[in-house]
């Protein structure tokens, strides 16, 4: 395990939020639309980044993922980083839309990582 499991708890919490939220909003949603596949990326992203840290705690089973779908998932990621950093300077720190954005960068960065290491195991098979 390279993070603690205090940090792996922290990015269940948040990416598990996010999760939630996602799926209430893409009901809302015509499909087919650009805001619904954007939706549908971000869903598909947080099961599999919920599965990899799992199996990092618990060492469960790890679903099967495609290169495709695993670089999609860090791609998703990269880009709502950096949304959430550009939006980052207008919540005061302390404020709770600035800690919600700071759980959630970390939550995603730690996302990245075990991304990445699943890819590169995927590329050595």
């Amino acid at each position: 395990m390279k993070h603690t499991l205090e940090e792996y708890n922290a990015a269940i919490f948040a990416i598990t939020s996010s999760l939630r939220k996602s799926e209430k909003a893409i009901l809302k949603l015509k499909e087919g639309t650009f805001q619904y596949r954007l939706l549908t990326q971000g869903i598909q992203s947080y099961h599999i980044a919920l599965n990899l840290i799992d199996h990092e705690i618990n060492q469960t089973k790890l679903n099967l993922y495609s290169l495709n779908d695993l670089l999609s998932a860090i791609e998703f990621y990269t880009t709502t980083i950096q949304r959430v950093l550009k939006v980052m300077p207008k919540f005061k720190e302390g404020t709770s839309q600035h800690t919600l954005g700071m759980r959630r960068i970390k939550a995603f960065e730690l996302a990245i990582v075990l991304l990445q290491k699943e890819t590169n195991h995927v590329n050595h098979c």
